[in-house]
């Protein structure tokens, strides 16, 4: 809006510049008529003037006539001075104003006062234009002062920050020397306290020995009788392992950790079972290539005693693990047997391989009255009285049924969700 105030105002002042050229030139021409009209009244006289002089001599005549001219041409003068030095009847040049970008060449602007005085009194739109410009002119001035304030003051605070920035480096490795001095002084200190004779210093310079002429310090848990400094040594180490895992579960604390670094820095491994762990998971997995499934007999075979107590032994850390206890057993390993097929509840899996066997003698027969000797399938048979004991005690009858060895049903699995599966198919508790 502003550019189009400024280009509108410099067009009219193009527009009264033109008005005044032509009322100059419309002022010369009257001038000229006029002077040419007085001439040519004064010019009969001189002619009157002639003849009345006629009878007078041919000298005086010329000496009028030079007169007129004289006084002609000093009339021509005075008009062309007064003109401004510019020849009677010529025109004055426009003078050109171009405006590219107001905002940046302000120069081609009138701004002169005589202007913006006869401006205020004719145009007033234009006047207020004129006064927005002056203000904008002096606001840019006042902004320009700002601006070279700020940046003396953000120089100042650069040289600050560049001092503060010297000095936080200097304090850094200041700190860092410290830390060296410190480390230096703990390390120290640890050598000390392993030279102090006591106990535990006596037990690690035996393991120091025993690696120095063994190369590892794998020792058994227990040792041989016939060796007691032996067997001692192994009780010492073994305990060493039990400590850490106490202190690992935060059930221990120590204020002496440079003895685990000093187990550590001698090659001491805290948990052996992590080493054997991932080997056993790969031979369940061929077991159940093998197999398929993930029941590994943890007591009848000999071939798969190793596998099947490890198997075992994740169940029982799995139920730790659902009583709150401490376990071995992480998310991840949990996950990796899962994604095998692993078996955790040993009952349930077969309460529910026997339950399907169930079914199918139910599409067969149309009923779940399975006999008590039952050569097909003797096994079915036997759960099926099982199932029917642990109705008994769980709904609190007196003489709880038995199974086929004429045991009673001493533990009851039975639960609420079974016994609707079981009577949705038919089954019958007496």
């Amino acid at each position: 809006a502003d550019k189009q105030e400024l280009t509108k105002a410099s067009q009219e002042y193009e527009f009264q510049d033109e008005a005044e050229m032509t009322m100059d030139g419309e002022a010369e021409e009257t001038f000229v008529a006029a002077s040419s009209t007085e001439t040519s009244e004064e010019l009969p006289k001189t002619s009157e003037t002639s003849e009345e002089t006629s009878t007078e001599n041919p000298s005086d005549r010329k000496s009028i006539e030079n007169e007129n001219e004289l006084q002609i041409t000093a009339h021509t003068t005075r008009k062309s001075q007064s003109t401004g030095g510019r020849p009677l009847g010529s025109k004055q040049k426009k003078r050109q104003i171009t405006i590219e970008n107001p905002t940046l060449d302000l120069s081609g602007i009138p701004c002169n006062r005589n202007y913006v005085t006869k401006i205020r009194r004719r145009k007033p739109m234009l006047a207020a234009a004129y006064s927005e410009l002056e203000a904008a002119k002096k606001e840019k001035e006042n902004t320009a002062k700002t601006v070279a304030t700020e940046e003396k003051n953000v120089e100042k605070i650069i040289a600050e920050l560049q001092k503060a920035q010297t000095k936080l480096d200097n304090a850094k490795l200041k700190l860092e020397r410290d830390e060296s001095a410190i480390q230096r002084a703990v390390e120290q200190v640890e050598e000390a306290e392993l030279n102090t004779p006591c106990r535990w210093n006596t037990n690690f310079a035996k393991l120091v020995a025993y690696k120095e002429k063994h190369g590892h310090i794998q020792l058994p848990c227990k040792g041989t009788q016939e060796d007691k400094e032996f067997h001692s040594l192994c009780l010492w180490t073994a305990s060493q392992k039990s400590k850490y895992r106490e202190y690992q579960t935060g059930l221990k604390k120590t204020f002496k950790p440079y003895r685990l670094k000093a187990l550590e820095k001698l090659g001491m491994q805290w948990e052996v079972r992590c080493n054997k762990w991932p080997t056993q998971l790969n031979l369940l997995k061929e077991y159940k290539k093998t197999h398929g499934h993930c029941m590994v007999p943890t007591r009848t075979t000999k071939q798969y005693k190793l596998l099947g107590h490890w198997v075992g032994s994740q169940r029982n850390e799995w139920k730790k693990l659902k009583d709150g206890k401490q376990s071995e057993l992480t998310p991840e390993r949990i996950q990796m047997l899962n994604d095998v097929g692993f078996v955790w509840n040993v009952h349930d899996y077969k309460w529910q391989s026997m339950y399907e066997k169930l079914l199918i003698f139910w599409k067969e027969h149309g009923h779940c009255c399975v006999p008590d000797t039952y050569p097909t399938n003797q096994s079915l048979s036997n759960w099926v009285l099982r199932q029917r004991a642990e109705h008994a005690v769980f709904s609190g009858v007196d003489n709880a049924g038995c199974n086929s060895k004429g045991n009673l049903a001493k533990k009851c699995f039975l639960t609420p969700e079974r016994i609707k599966l079981l009577e949705d198919i038919g089954m019958e508790w007496t």
